[in-house]
């Protein structure tokens, strides 16, 4: 009987340990409101082909990280911001998990001779 209690006993703690780690690792979406928007600074840099594919490139990254995070590129937002410095707006805004997911995205892709890095993101005014 005290082998059954124990194991019990056992059996709780285990499944108490795998629950927290659970709670702690599980990423959780925040519910966004749909015309909200957030500013992302993208370096990118390229070894050759100087500001003009820099452009490019920065272009087919975001444009393919969009759909890792379910948000969309605000037509027209995109703007250079020197060489190989880029603005540009998503909508919905992204949350927590979600900027971790875009920043992972945009730096592990692997294009030849080009690296990208998102250095910001920042919630823009919430609508009304």
């Amino acid at each position: 009987m005290i082998r059954v209690g124990v194991a019990l006993g056992a059996a709780a703690l285990l499944a108490a340990g795998v629950w927290t780690l659970r709670e702690e690792t599980m990423s959780r979406h925040e519910d966004q409101h749909p015309d909200s928007r957030m500013e992302v600074v993208v370096d990118v840099s390229t070894s050759g082909g100087g500001a003009r594919r820099a452009d490019a490139m920065g272009r087919a990254l975001v444009d393919a990280c969009q759909f890792e995070v379910n948000a969309h590129v605000v037509e027209g937002s995109w703007e250079a911001r020197g060489d190989e410095r880029f603005r540009v707006v998503l909508r919905p805004a992204l949350d927590d998990s979600d900027v971790q997911q875009f920043r992972g995205c945009v730096g592990d892709i692997r294009l030849n001779h080009v690296q990208a890095e998102v250095v910001r993101t920042t919630r823009l005014d919430a609508p009304a």
